[in-house]
């Protein structure tokens, strides 16, 4: 039976073919880090999100972000062994799918894209936000969605081009951005914050917060540095991807994380309290204004938007190879399983993905750039919770298949740690708009879950998979899986 008959690829053949063939052995690691840290940004993500936490946690926000690095480090270790195992563009498709049922994998692959989709809709939010402040600045006046449109463009057209060029596109805007961030916290530091006598250790205590209300610090410390397993999307095209893409998933978030953690904190010395800094608009500009020179505030304003830039490219980059993944089996269709002839990209997953990350943040577009931010970003952060943790269940699975006892440790450390964050992200109730966002995440696994359980076709597609008959076959251990073809 063939292909458009089903509306599925039916043999691993048809998953090769050439014109479904991603650009094999163009990423190395570097390639491969730049996809996550661009998901992080934390560069633009530094220019905001210490706000928010300082509004949450007060001055702990450096613990908070530094106890989040910790937190995720057993969940990274996962990802980094399934990707070991399996290289798929799919990411949680493949590893989920594999490892627990074709349902599990469709489910969290579909979370991980609305995620994907929504952190890219912050982004160009937050690309609004930081090009009105520049431009107001000069004397122009708009509506933020005007650059925050041209910016989704922008990334909507170097999604389209090799993967090769977005990659080191990403990493060249977030390295020469954080080089502006670290040579502002060093003269912050240098002049002892605040005052002149407020370098501490002071905010890296908990000074008496309540065990929910930093946790609740620690989900917001996951909206700047979660994407850490974004390299793992990249799995058909990275050159030895069993190598590279583990190393990559834990660099990224090591890396990022220290980044929020620095700083955070040199925001935190800079401001004379943590009530300061949460009513503050862009403190990292702020500080570089103060501290150096107005120039200076200016130009970390542009390392911020080109930071920011660099994540919706990422973000809608791998968005669009999870749905390239799930297309080859019918999800929607396989015309979107396509690649461009020359570029190699995914450019109808890119497509669509595009036109959803504009439909994310056009319809939030009455409110504050800031809020659109906050609230696509914080509903991502609920869902990508829940995908680690199915993820980690699925590490145990495999640890046990494998007798791996190293692995199985660490996947049950991952889901204590995920367990009880989304535990107190639940209860006690959050206050508003907390509750509103974990009624929306909550809707949204629920669909996840329904789409195969209510759609037989779908589900039997999914069960003869040949990705999944390949992980069943040899338990994504061997060298038999799709980067081995995308490599030739």
């Amino acid at each position: 039976m063939t292909a458009a008959a089903t509306d599925q690829l039916t043999t691993l053949e048809e998953y090769e073919a050439p014109q479904r063939r991603l650009a094999g052995g163009s990423l190395r690691f570097l390639g491969a880090v730049g996809m996550s840290i661009g998901i992080q940004a934390p560069t633009g993500g530094l220019v905001f999100i210490p706000v928010f936490m300082a509004e949450t946690v007060g001055s702990a926000g450096p613990l908070a972000f530094l106890l989040a690095i910790v937190a995720m480090l057993p969940i990274a270790y996962v990802v980094g062994a399934f990707s070991k195992r399996y290289a798929s563009a799919g990411s949680v498709y493949a590893f989920n799918g594999g490892t627990l049922s074709p349902i599990f994998g469709f489910a969290t692959c579909f979370a991980l894209l609305a995620v994907y989709i929504l952190y890219a809709g912050a982004n160009v939010a937050a690309v609004g936000n930081d090009a009105q402040a520049l431009l107001t600045a000069q004397g122009i006046h708009m509506s933020w969605l005007i650059p925050a449109t041209v910016g989704w463009a922008l990334g909507w057209y170097l999604c389209f081009r090799n993967i090769h060029f977005s990659a080191l596109f990403i990493l060249a805007l977030e390295g020469a951005a954080l080089l502006v961030i670290i040579v502002v916290g060093i003269v912050v530091m240098a002049k002892g914050g605040y005052g002149g006598h407020s370098l501490s250790l002071s905010p890296f205590k908990s000074h008496g917060l309540p065990i929910n209300t930093l946790l609740i610090g620690l989900a917001l410390a996951y909206t700047g540095f979660s994407g850490f397993e974004g390299a793992a999307t990249v799995g058909e095209e990275a050159k030895l991807p069993r190598r590279v893409i583990p190393g990559a998933v834990i660099a990224s978030l090591v890396f990022s994380g220290l980044a929020y953690v620095f700083g955070s904190y040199v925001e935190t010395i800079g401001y004379p309290s943590a009530k300061a800094l949460s009513k503050a608009d862009v403190p990292m500009v702020t500080v570089a204004h103060q501290y150096l020179s107005p120039w200076v505030g200016t130009l970390v304003n542009v390392a911020a938007l080109l930071s920011i830039l660099g994540g919706v490219l990422a973000c809608m980059n791998c968005a669009a190879r999870l749905l390239f993944a799930m297309s080859r089996d019918g999800f929607v269709s396989t015309g979107l399983a396509a690649t461009h002839p020359r570029q190699r990209s995914p450019y109808r997953a890119v497509a669509l993905v595009a036109v959803l990350t504009a439909l994310s943040y056009l319809a939030l577009g009455k409110y504050t750039p800031l809020d659109v931010f906050f609230d696509t970003a914080e509903l991502g952060v609920y869902m990508i919770l829940v995908v680690y943790l199915i993820t980690c269940v699925a590490g145990v699975v495999m640890a046990r298949r494998e007798r791996d006892t190293v692995l199985g440790i660490v996947s049950l450390v991952g889901i204590a740690f995920l367990a009880v964050v989304i535990k107190y992200q639940i209860s006690p109730a959050p206050a508003y708009p907390f509750t509103r966002l974990l009624i929306v995440a909550g809707a949204l696994l629920v669909l996840a879950f329904a789409i195969p359980l209510l759609t037989p076709s779908l589900r039997a597609r999914l069960a003869t998979s040949p990705l999944f008959k390949l992980a069943r076959v040899d338990g994504g251990g061997g060298d038999s899986d799709l980067s081995a073809a995308a490599a030739k």
